[in-house]
C-alpha cells in the first residue's frame, strides 16, 4: 500500500467519524458495521484500481401507504454479487437499506467516496425503490422523501453527485418507476446507465420472482447473457440485451409493459468483471502474436506470457508484460509479439493474470489463466506438464499404460509406473480393476486359479477368467501350454484327435495324448466312453475276458462282448486266434461246436456212458 493510500484511508476514517457525529445531531442515526484492518496488497509495480459502490434499497417507507416488498432483497443481492463475485471490498461498499437510506446518508456516502476515489478507480451505484414517472419530474425517493419533497433526489442532483467522483468508469443501475428519465440529465462520458423502465413507465416487482422484475433478470444476466460478439466475456451491453428482452416479456402480463433503458458513455465494451476479453494468441513459428483487453479492478501482481517448445529439447521462456502496461493500473488493451528464440517452433503458450482482491482473505487473488498447446495429445497442455515435471513429448511419461491426464486427475502417480510397488504397472491394475494403491499380487481377482501377479506376467486379464474368449479358462490354457491370448479352441495341440476346447470340457490334457497314462489314447477313450482322466486299463466293463487295454490293442469295443456279432465273444476269438472284428471269421473246426471246446463235449459224452453203466449195475444187484 502506498503512503498516499495510507494517508487517504486515515483521513477517510476520521471523516467518517466526524460525519457520524454530525449526523447524530442533525438527523437519523446511521450505524455502520466495523471491519477488520485491510490486508496489505501484494507488491506490484502497478497502481491499484479500486472498486467503490453505493447500494440503496428502500421498501419500508414511513407509514405503510408507500411500502414495497422486494427492494431490500434487490439491494442485498447486488451487494452479494459485487462482494463475492467481482472483488469489491466491503469497506468500500456503502449498503443503505430502508431507514438508513435517507438523502443525507446517500449524499454522505458520495462525499466519503469522493474524498478518496482516484481517477483510475471505478464506481458502481444501484438504487431500488420508488421513483417518479413523468415527462418533466425525474426523481428517486430516499427513505425520508415521502414526508418532504426536498429529500427527493433529482436527475440533476444525481448528476452532480456523480460529477463529484473523479473516477475512470461509473456504473449506474436504477430499478424504479420512471427511472429512464434520470438518464438525460445525468449522462456523461465514462458513465454507463441501465434503468428498469422508460421515464413514463412503471417498474414492477412480483412475489413470483421475489425481486423487482428488472433486477431479477439483471442479476441473471451476469451468468446467462449471450456473448453475442464472441469475445469471451459478458459486457454490460450484452447483459442489457438479455435483461431487456426478459423484462419486457415478463411485464407484459402484469399490466403496463416496462422497457429498460440504456446509456453507454464508456468507450468500447463496458465490463464490470475482472477478466480478459477479445483474447487472440497466434503462434507463428518461434513467435507468438498477442492482443487482448484486460478489464476490471484490483491490484495486478502478475501479467505474463509463457512460451514453450517441446521438440528434441524442452525450452521455456516467460515474458513479463507489466513494464509495457497501457495504463498505470495495468488495465486496458495489450498487443505485441514475443519470440521463444532459437529454431524450434512454439508448441505451447499461456497467458496468466493474477489480480489481488483484498476481500478474498489472506493472499486472496483472482487468477486468469489460458493455456494452449498439447503436443503429445494426452489432454494436458505442454506448459502444464512442464510445470508438473512431466514430459510434454510423451503422453505416458512413466510408461505404465496410463496417459498422464488419467494419472494426474486420477489416483496414481504419473511419474511412478508402479504406484503401490507391487510389481504390476499402474495401467495394468487400473484396466483390470485391481487396486493400484495396494499390493494385491497374491489375490485372484477373477477366480480363475491364477494369482494377479502371474496373470500380469502372462499378459492375461486379471478380471476375466477367459482372456481370449475361447471357452477355455486361463488356468487350463496355462497348465496345458496353450495360447492364453488368442483363440486356439479348434486346434489339437497334442495331435490326439481331440480339439483343445473338447479336451478342456472332458478334463483331459491338451498337451498329452494319453492324459491318464493308461496306454490308451484320449481320443480312443473318448470315442469308447471310457474315463480319460483315470487309469482304467485293467477294467473289463463288457466281461468278455478282454480288459480295456487288450480291447484297444485288438480294436474291439470295450462295452460289447461280441464286437463283430458272430456269437463268439471277443475273448474266445482271441483264444482261438480268430478275428474278433470279422463276423465271418470264428472257430469252425469239426472238433468243436460253436462256442464250446471239443474236449468238453467228449468229457460230457464219457460221463454220460459211465453214469448209464453204473445205474444198470446197481439195478441188477438190487
Amino acid at each position: 500500500m502506498t503512503n498516499k493510500r495510507k494517508l487517504i484511508l486515515i483521513v477517510y476514517f476520521i471523516c467518517s467519524s466526524l460525519i457520524a457525529i454530525v449526523i447524530s445531531f442533525s438527523g437519523p442515526i446511521i450505524t455502520e458495521s466495523t471491519t477488520q484492518d485491510q490486508l496489505e496488497p501484494k507488491i506490484s509495480a502497478l497502481n491499484t484500481r479500486t472498486g467503490y459502490a453505493i447500494i440503496v434499497g428502500v421498501e419500508d417507507y414511513p407509514g405503510s401507504a408507500y411500502d414495497l416488498s422486494y427492494c431490500v432483497d434487490d439491494a442485498n443481492s447486488i451487494y452479494s454479487r459485487l462482494l463475492n463475485n467481482y472483488g469489491f471490498d466491503e469497506i468500500y461498499i456503502h449498503l443503505l437499506l430502508d431507514s438508513a437510506a435517507t438523502k443525507s446518508a446517500i449524499i454522505n456516502a458520495f462525499n466519503m467516496i469522493g474524498f478518496i476515489i482516484d481517477s483510475d478507480d471505478v464506481f458502481f451505484f444501484y438504487y431500488s425503490g420508488h421513483g417518479e414517472k413523468g415527462s418533466f419530474n425525474n426523481v428517486i425517493f430516499p427513505y425520508d422523501s415521502i414526508s418532504s419533497s426536498s429529500n427527493e433526489i433529482s436527475d440533476i442532483e444525481l448528476d452532480s453527485y456523480l460529477d463529484g467522483l473523479n473516477s475512470a468508469e461509473q456504473y449506474i443501475i436504477i430499478d424504479s418507476c420512471g427511472s429512464g428519465g434520470m438518464i438525460e440529465e445525468a449522462q456523461a462520458p465514462n458513465r454507463y446507465f441501465m434503468t428498469a423502465s422508460d421515464k413514463i413507465e412503471d417498474s414492477w416487482e412480483t412475489s413470483g420472482l421475489k425481486h423487482g422484475v428488472f433486477t431479477f433478470y439483471f442479476l441473471r444476466s451476469f451468468s446467462l447473457a449471450t456473448d453475442s460478439n464472441g469475445d469471451g466475456i459478458r459486457s454490460m451491453e450484452e447483459q442489457f440485451t438479455y435483461t431487456y428482452a426478459r423484462t419486457v416479456s415478463y411485464s407484459t402480463n402484469l399490466g403496463t409493459v416496462q422497457h429498460p433503458q440504456q446509456y453507454d458513455g464508456i468507450s468500447g465494451e463496458t465490463v464490470i468483471d475482472t477478466t480478459l476479453g477479445s483474447l487472440i494468441l497466434t503462434p507463428n513459428g518461434t513467435q507468438l502474436d498477442y492482443s487482448f483487453f484486460l478489464y476490471g479492478h484490483g491490484t495486478i501482481t502478475t501479467l505474463q506470457i509463457t512460451l514453450c517448445s517441446a521438440r528434441e529439447n524442452i525450452t521455456t521462456v516467460i515474458y513479463n508484460l507489466i513494464p509495457g502496461a497501457p495504463s498505470s493500473t495495468g488495465f486496458g488493451f495489450y498487443s505485441g509479439i514475443v519470440d521463444i528464440g532459437g529454431t524450434d517452433n512454439i508448441t505451447g503458450y499461456q497467458i496468466k493474470v493474477v489480480v489481488y482482491w483484498p476481500n478474498m482473505g489472506p493472499g486472496g487473488q483472482k487468477i486468469i489463466l489460458y493455456t494452449f498447446g498439447d503436443g503429445d495429445g494426452d489432454g494436458l497442455t505442454d506448459i502444464f506438464e512442464i510445470g508438473q515435471g512431466l514430459d510434454p513429448r510423451l503422453n505416458d511419461t512413466d510408461n505404465d499404460g496410463l496417459n498422464d491426464y488419467t494419472e494426474y486427475y486420477g489416483i496414481t502417480d504419473p511419474l511412478i509406473n508402479d504406484t503401490d510397488s507391487d510389481g504390476m504397472l499402474d495401467g495394468y491394475e487400473v484396466l483390470n480393476d485391481l487396486d493400484p494403491l495396494t499390493n494385491d499380487t497374491l489375490l485372484d481377482f477373477d477366480s480363475d486359479g491364477l494369482i494377479n501377479l502371474l496373470e500380469y506376467t502372462l499378459g492375461t486379464s486379471a478380471n476375466n477368467p477367459d482372456t481370449d474368449g475361447d471357452t477355455m479358462d486361463d488356468l487350463y490354457e496355462f497348465e496345458n501350454g496353450l495360447d492364453l491370448l488368442s483363440n486356439d479352441a479348434d486346434f489339437d495341440l497334442d495331435g490326439d484327435g481331440l480339439i483343445n476346447s473338447l479336451e478342456c470340457q472332458c478334463g483331459s490334457m491338451a498337451n498329452n495324448h494319453d492324459t491318464d497314462n493308461d496306454y490308451m489314447p484320449d481320443k480312443w477313450e473318448y470315442d469308447n466312453n471310457l474315463n480319460l482322466t483315470l487309469n482304467d486299463a485293467n477294467l473289463d466293463p463288457d466281461n468278455d475276458g478282454l480288459n480295456n487295454t487288450a480291447e484297444y490293442q485288438h480294436g474291439t469295443d470295450p462295452h460289447m462282448e461280441d464286437t463283430d456279432g458272430d456269437s463268439w465273444n471277443d475273448g474266445d476269438e482271441i483264444d482261438y486266434n480268430t478275428d474278433p472284428l470279422d463276423p465271418e471269421d470264428y472257430p469252425r473246426s469239426d472238433n468243436a461246436i460253436i462256442g464250446y471246446p471239443l474236449f468238453m463235449i467228449y468229457s460230457i459224452f464219457v460221463c454220460s456212458i459211465i453214469f448209464s453203466i453204473t445205474r444198470k449195475l446197481k439195478n441188477r444187484f438190487n
